[in-house]
C-alpha cells in the first residue's frame, strides 16, 4: 500500500496516551477497505472507513 498522506490524532497527557483515536490516510479505495477489514479482525480494534470525496 502506498500512503499519500497520514495524519494521527489522539489525545496524550503528561503521563498517559489515549487508547482511542483517528488516522485520515489517502491510499486506494483498496487498500482502506482490505486494512479495516484486517484492522476490525484484531482485539480491541474498532475500525470504520469514511470516504470524504
Amino acid at each position: 500500500m502506498k500512503i499519500k498522506v497520514r495524519l494521527g490524532l489522539h489525545e496524550v497527557s503528561e503521563d498517559a496516551c489515549a487508547n482511542d483515536g483517528i488516522i485520515v490516510l489517502q491510499p486506494s479505495k483498496e487498500d482502506v477497505e482490505a486494512l479495516v477489514n484486517e484492522l476490525n479482525s484484531l482485539d480491541g480494534i474498532t475500525a470504520r472507513y469514511l470516504d470524504l470525496n
